[in-house]
C-alpha cells in the first residue's frame, strides 16, 4: 500500500490529526507563558481563585464581591482544571478557551462538511482557526469562545438532523445540551441567536413549521435540567438575579451600559480581525445570485442567515464591542470553504471562479509581501529594539511568498492556501514566544504587584483610588479596598498608620496640587501604557 492509499484510506484521522496540529500550534502554544492583560482576562482569572480558594461556585465572587455579571460555567471549567493542577494560573484559566477553540474548529469541519463537502470542509476549518478575532480568544480568558463553539454545536446537530431523517431524533436531543450548557456560560443570548439562525433558515427555506419537529418537549426538559437549577439557585438572592438576568442582558441590549456604538460601528471595525479569509466572501455572495445551482443556493443560505443575521443583531444594540463579532466568526469561514472550493475546482472551466481566486490572491500576496518587507524598515525608524524580533517575521513571510507565488504560477492553488494557513500558524507560534516575552512585563501589572508584596507584608490592606482592576487583587494575593471620592483617600491617609494606595500617575498629578496632606510616591511601573504608581502616606526606605 502507498503513502497516498494509505492517507486515503484513514483520511478521517490523518484529518482530525491535521486540525489538532493546527490548531495546538495556534491555541495552546505557550499560552500559559502571557501574563494577564486587560481587558476581562483578570476579572475571570480572579473568579477562579475565590471559587478554588473560597468555595465560592455557587455564587461566584470577584475580589470578594458578587460577580454576577455572567452565569458560572466558564469559571466552573477554569476552576476544576485548576483544582487537578493545584493552583489557578495564566494556563490553567485559558485552557477552556483554548480547548473550546479546537472544538470549533472540529464542529466547523463537520458542518462544512454536510453543507458543501469534505474538502469545503477542511478549507472552512483552517480559515476559522487561523483568523485573528479567532485565535485572540482562543487564547485570551473570556467567555466569547465556549458561547460561540456552543452556539456552533447547536446548529451542527439541527442541521445534522435536518439533513438526515433517520439521525433526526437523536439529533435533535442532542441540540439542547449546548443550548443548556450555552445559558450557563452566556446567559439567555445562547438561547437568542440559535433561534434566529435557524428560524431564519426554516423561514426562507420556507420550512418554518418544521421547528414543530424539533421535539421541543423533550428538548425543554433536557434544556432545563442543565440551565434551571443554577439559575433557580441564585434567584433566592433577589439583588444578585435581578443583575444577572436583567443588568447584564436587557440593559446591556436596549440602552447605554457600557462602550455604546452607533450602529454602523462593526462596519467600521470588525474586516481587520476577519482577515485574510474575508476578501474571499465576495466572490461567494455575487456566485449566489447568478453562478450557482439551487442546491448549491440553499447550501449557501445556512450561513449566510447565521452572519447576515447576527451582524445585524449586535448592529441593533446599543452595547456594542468588536469581540461579539467572533459569533459570526463560524459562518464566514464556511462562506470562505465555500467560495475557495469552487474557485479550486471550477478554475479552469470558468472565468468567473478563476476571478474569484485570483482577485482576491494576487493582492493578498502582494500585501503580506509588502509588509513582511516593511516590518524591519517601520522598526529601523521607529523602534530599533524591534528589529532583532521582526526580522525573523520578515524571512518567513517573504520563503512563504515566493513558495505562495510559485504555486499560483502552476495553478497548484490548493497549495497557496495550504501556504497562507502555514505562515499564519508560524507568525502566530513565534508570536507567542518571542513578541509576547518581549511586551509581557509592561502589558501586565504582574511585576508591579509582586514589587508590592516585597513592600506591604500580606496582613496589611492595599487600596486603590481612581480606579481599580481585578489583576491587582489577582496577582497580590489580597482583598483590596478601592475608592473614587477624593474625601475616602483624605480618610484614609488621616487614620494614622501607615497606609498603600495605587493609582494612576495622571491622577495623581491633578490630585497632588490640592490635597492637604503630604503623598508619598513609593513605586512608579508603566502598565499597558499608563505609569502606575504606589503611593502612601509615611516615606518609605524603598522608594524607587
Amino acid at each position: 500500500m502507498t503513502v497516498s492509499q494509505m492517507i486515503h484510506r484513514n483520511k478521517g484521522l490523518w484529518t482530525l490529526a491535521l486540525l489538532l496540529l493546527l490548531s495546538y500550534g495556534l491555541f495552546f502554544y505557550q499560552a500559559g507563558e502571557r501574563y494577564i492583560w486587560d481587558p476581562d482576562e483578570d476579572e475571570y482569572a480572579l473568579v477562579n481563585r475565590e471559587m478554588v480558594e473560597d468555595g465560592h461556585w455557587i455564587y461566584p465572587t470577584a475580589n470578594g464581591n458578587p460577580y454576577n455579571i455572567k452565569p458560572p460555567f466558564y469559571n466552573w471549567m477554569g476552576s476544576a482544571i485548576s483544582l487537578i493542577g493545584g493552583e489557578v494560573t495564566e494556563a490553567s484559566s485559558r485552557l477552556p478557551s483554548a480547548f473550546f477553540a479546537t472544538a470549533g474548529v472540529l464542529l466547523t469541519f463537520l458542518l462544512g462538511k454536510l453543507l458543501f463537502g469534505y474538502r469545503a470542509g477542511l478549507l472552512a476549518a483552517a480559515a476559522l482557526a487561523t483568523t485573528p478575532l479567532y485565535i485572540e480568544q482562543a487564547r485570551w480568558i473570556q467567555i466569547h469562545m465556549p458561547g460561540t463553539v456552543l452556539m456552533t454545536a447547536t446548529i451542527l446537530c439541527f442541521f445534522w438532523g435536518y439533513t438526515y431523517e433517520k439521525r433526526r431524533p437523536l439529533a435533535y436531543l442532542l441540540m439542547y445540551i449546548p443550548l443548556g450548557i450555552g445559558t450557563l456560560t452566556t446567559g439567555p443570548v445562547a438561547v437568542i441567536m440559535p433561534a434566529l439562525i435557524i428560524g431564519g433558515y426554516l423561514l426562507l427555506i420556507r420550512d418554518f413549521w418544521h421547528i414543530w419537529r424539533m421535539r421541543l418537549g423533550w428538548g425543554v426538559l433536557i434544556y432545563l435540567s442543565i440551565a434551571a437549577p443554577w439559575y433557580a439557585t441564585v434567584s433566592m438572592r433577589e439583588e444578585y438575579a435581578r443583575v444577572l438576568l436583567f443588568t447584564t442582558n436587557v440593559t446591556r441590549y436596549f440602552g447605554a451600559l457600557v462602550h455604546d456604538h452607533p450602529f454602523y460601528y462593526y462596519i467600521k471595525r470588525m474586516a481587520p480581525w476577519f482577515l485574510p479569509w474575508l476578501l474571499f466572501i465576495p466572490g461567494v455572495m455575487i456566485a449566489y445570485i447568478k453562478h450557482l445551482s439551487a442546491k448549491e443556493r440553499k447550501s449557501l443560505l445556512l450561513p449566510l442567515v447565521w452572519g447576515i443575521g447576527l451582524f445585524l443583531f449586535f448592529s441593533i444594540a446599543r452595547t456594542k464591542r468588536e469581540v461579539y463579532m467572533i459569533n459570526i466568526a463560524p459562518a464566514l469561514a464556511l462562506l470562505a470553504g465555500a467560495s475557495l472550493e469552487w474557485a479550486i475546482s471550477r478554475f479552469e472551466s470558468s472565468l468567473f471562479w478563476r476571478r474569484c481566486f485570483t482577485w482576491p490572491v494576487i493582492p493578498l500576496l502582494v500585501a503580506l509581501t509588502l509588509g513582511a518587507l516593511g516590518l524591519p524598515i517601520y522598526a529601523w525608524y521607529r523602534a530599533p529594539d524591534w528589529l532583532a524580533i521582526v526580522a525573523p517575521i520578515t524571512m518567513m513571510g517573504a520563503i512563504a511568498m515566493a513558495c505562495a507565488a510559485l504555486f499560483l504560477a502552476k495553478k497548484q492553488n490548493l497549495a497557496v492556501i495550504a501556504t497562507i494557513v502555514i505562515l499564519l500558524t508560524g507568525v502566530v507560534v513565534y508570536g507567542a514566544n518571542t513578541v509576547v516575552a518581549k511586551v509581557n512585563e509592561t502589558m501586565s501589572p504582574r511585576a508591579f504587584c509582586h514589587h508590592i508584596n516585597t513592600i506591604i507584608p500580606q496582613d496589611e490592606q492595599l487600596r486603590m483610588f481612581a480606579f481599580f482592576r481585578p489583576a491587582y487583587a489577582y496577582y497580590t494575593h489580597r482583598r483590596i479596598m478601592y475608592a473614587y471620592d477624593p474625601a475616602v483617600l483624605e480618610k484614609w491617609f488621616t487614620a494614622g498608620n501607615r497606609v498603600f494606595v495605587v493609582t494612576k500617575e495622571s491622577v495623581y498629578l491633578n490630585l497632588k496640587e490640592t490635597f492637604p496632606l503630604p503623598i508619598y510616591v513609593i513605586h512608579r511601573k508603566e502598565v499597558d501604557g499608563r505609569d502606575i504608581l504606589l503611593l502612601s502616606n509615611q516615606p518609605d526606605s524603598k522608594t524607587s
